[in-house]
Order: C-alpha cells, then sequence, then structure tokens
C-alpha cells in the first residue's frame, strides 16, 4: 500500500497516502458544516432576539398607551369636578328642581303605562 502503482506520472501518491487524504479531506468538511451550524444557530439566536425586543416594545407601548388614556380620563374628571364644585348655588338649585320635574314625569309615565 505504500508503493506507487508505477504508471510513470509524476503526480502519483500511495494507497496509504490516497487514504489519509481523504480522510483529512473528511475531517475537514466535517469542520466546516459544523462551522456552518453553529453560524445558523448563531443567526437563528440573534433574530429570535430581535423579535423578543421588539415584541417588548409593541407591549411597552401599548401600556403606555393605556396609561395615557387613564390619565387623560382622570385628568378630564377632575376637570368636570372642578367646575361642578365652582358652580353657582342658583345653577344647582336649578339643575336640583330639574331632576325633581324629571322624577315627577317619569312617575306619570310609569302611572299611565299601567
Amino acid at each position: 500500500p505504500t508503493e506507487t502503482t508505477g504508471s510513470g506520472l509524476m503526480s502519483e501518491m500511495s494507497l496509504a497516502e490516497l487514504w489519509e487524504r481523504l480522510d483529512m479531506l473528511k475531517i475537514k468538511r466535517a469542520q466546516e458544516e459544523e462551522e456552518r451550524r453553529m453560524e445558523i444557530q448563531h443567526f437563528k439566536a440573534m433574530q429570535e432576539q430581535q423579535l423578543r425586543s421588539k415584541y417588548e416594545r409593541v407591549i411597552y407601548g401599548r401600556q403606555q398607551q393605556q396609561m395615557d388614556k387613564q390619565n387623560k380620563r382622570e385628568a378630564l374628571q377632575e376637570i368636570k369636578q372642578a367646575v361642578s364644585s365652582q358652580e353657582k348655588p342658583e345653577v344647582l338649585a336649578l339643575r336640583q328642581k330639574l331632576a325633581e320635574k324629571r322624577a315627577g314625569a317619569d312617575k306619570l309615565r310609569a302611572k299611565g303605562t299601567r
């Protein structure tokens, strides 16, 4: 196996050398394949991290919007309370009178439907 075939070619190699080179080539290809797998894993991990980051930003944005809406509602309610507390007694008396008239009208409607 360590002898050449004797064909007279300059690039002849023995079978042992041929098997050795073949084994080295297989090892090299296996290493390249493993490196490629690692690159793919790394790329997938990066993509997953980017998606997770985008998801978190979306969730945070939605929470901020909800908080903004709640703050606006609270501010409007405070303004309404401030305005209603500043109303004049005459306006309050008229509102009370209107509420009583509406209650009386509702009672009349209820009697009429019986």
